[in-house]
């Protein structure tokens, strides 16, 4: 694995700054999801990670990049910013098909991506937090799944939510997501490609 000690970015920094700035100076709900974001950003400017060296890479569904980009910029003035971040952050990306997923068009390699910020095989690898981003075409389904950390979703586009067998439920552009831990939850694209940063700790 190539690794190098050094500073973090400063396109990881700037959208890490944003992220900070939306997900810490509003009292986020449930109250477990405030306190979630509060752990991770202070982990973040309090304890340095590892900056890897591995070549970035696009995939299949990074065709819909631009689009979501776009959306973003006709969206809710509270994420305008990000599409200028993430803009300038997605040349250093290393983009995965992160994992199988029940498609309601084409094939999850073409349709479903991900890029994980910070945490395993991140930009800025350390294994206490992870922050990550889905890229998803239009009309896709990332099926059910769980795991044990808590997550919370910054959503940057149309798409719907879903926990258990509850209704699906779209957060829109500038919303949040909070699964507690071990939740069984869904998400899924609507008639544009949906993008979201997601935070588990």
């Amino acid at each position: 694995m190539n690794q190098l000690t050094c500073q973090r970015p400063y396109e990881l920094q700037q959208l890490l700054n944003l992220l900070k700035s939306v997900m810490t100076e509003k009292a986020l709900e449930p109250i477990n999801a405030y306190q979630l974001t509060r752990h991770i950003f202070s982990t973040l400017d309090n304890t340095p990670g590892i900056i890897s060296t591995e070549q970035p890479r696009q995939v299949a569904a990074c065709r819909h990049f631009d689009a979501a980009i776009d959306n973003i910029r006709n969206a809710v003035p509270s994420i305008y910013p990000f599409a200028d971040a993430l803009a300038a952050l997605e040349p250093r990306l290393h983009w995965r098909h992160r994992r199988p997923a029940k498609n309601l068009l084409g094939t999850e390699h073409e349709n479903i991506a991900s890029a994980i910020l910070v945490g395993p095989d991140g930009l800025e690898q350390r294994e206490d937090i992870q922050i990550g981003m889905t890229l998803m075409a239009p009309n896709m389904l990332f099926t059910e799944h769980r795991h044990p950390p808590q997550e919370v979703y910054a959503v940057l586009s149309k798409g719907q939510w879903r926990q258990n067998n509850q209704p699906w439920h779209e957060p829109m552009a500038g919303g949040f997501v909070y699964n507690p831990a071990n939740i069984v939850h869904a998400f899924r694209s609507t008639d544009a490609p949906l993008l979201a940063i997601w935070c588990l700790a």
